[in-house]
């Protein structure tokens, strides 16, 4: 049995562009509005794909040929801006953004296919956004435990460079933390500990007792 073919009124209602219902990104073909004076105020939908409907909750027939403030009452002005910028200079653009409506973050690539039109493909990275906004907290606590730490700590390269100091290396050994950056700790350690602590610098976890040199020269 053969397949339904579209018929010509089908095919010339979705085009090429059902094409883009198969992307995992989100597409929107848009048009800009402008006020009375010229300046863009707003976009309006023209095509979205499948994943657009996914992603906003709303079926296509309810997006084209309605606007951005519409859909999305309290959208920020970023959106319309970067959008009215491709359209106008017809030069495509890549950009981040939250759209607050939404509560979602997104990556987004926009290009203009004839001026006072734009095509946004976009991604949700609000997942990605959310663990990198994590590591940063974790690592801004981690900094601050280490810099009023009263230990000295150190990270220090595969050949026992220094690549960070905290601060208290000043007040026990007069270095500043910058001035060591690069500078090989088995310099500042006593002949007598080298050997060992380049013995257990290698090891996983290891403890080691050694003098080291002030910045005044004594031990």
């Amino acid at each position: 049995m053969k397949g339904k073919h579209p018929g010509p009124e089908e095919v010339k209602e979705r085009g090429p562009f059902h094409l883009f219902d198969r992307m995992m990104e989100g597409l929107a073909l848009c048009e800009i509005i402008c006020d009375g004076d010229g300046h863009p105020n707003d976009f309006r939908y023209l095509l979205v794909n499948e994943r657009f409907e996914q992603i906003i909750g709303k079926k296509r027939k309810d997006v084209i040929g309605r606007t951005a403030q519409e859909l999305f009452p309290g959208i920020e002005p970023m959106w319309i801006e970067n959008y009215a910028r491709v359209a106008i200079t017809e030069q495509s653009a890549r950009f981040e953004g939250y759209l607050a409506p939404l509560q979602r973050y997104f990556e987004v690539n926009a290009h203009c296919p004839q001026k006072g039109q734009f095509v946004a493909i976009f991604l949700d990275i609000t997942d990605r956004k959310t663990m990198m906004d994590c590591l940063c907290a974790s690592e801004e606590r981690f900094r601050l435990l280490v810099e009023n730490s009263s230990d000295l700590v150190c990270e220090l390269d595969g050949e026992g460079r220094y690549r960070y100091a905290s601060p208290n290396y000043v007040s026990i050994l007069g270095y500043e933390p910058g001035e060591l950056i690069g500078t090989s700790a088995f310099d500042l350690m006593h002949p007598d500990n080298v050997p060992e602590g380049m013995e257990k610098f290698a090891l996983p976890s290891a403890t080691l007792t050694f003098r080291y040199r002030h910045k005044d020269g004594s031990w």
